[in-house]
């Protein structure tokens, strides 16, 4: 992970590990056809960061535009 975080940062983007996956190994699982044998215990976040004043070259889409998320109902 650090190997990847290092060369994500020398291309200008922010990566952000996250531990937060091994919560959900079981949905994940099923919806990447992981083995039984396997677990995700962890995942790298990578963009760039808004900087405050600064206008972005597109505009950003609100995450119901491009994202669906499955298995986290309250």
């Amino acid at each position: 992970m650090q190997n990847v975080m290092l060369a994500a940062a020398r291309g200008g983007l922010q990566p952000f590990p996250q531990e937060t996956f091994a919560k959900y190994h079981r949905i994940l699982r099923r919806l990447l056809s992981i083995p039984e044998e396997q677990m995700v215990v962890c995942g790298i976040s990578v963009g760039k960061a808004m900087v405050e004043g600064q206008e972005t070259l597109m505009p950003r889409a609100d995450i119901d535009e491009f994202a669906t998320f499955q298995g986290f109902e309250v």
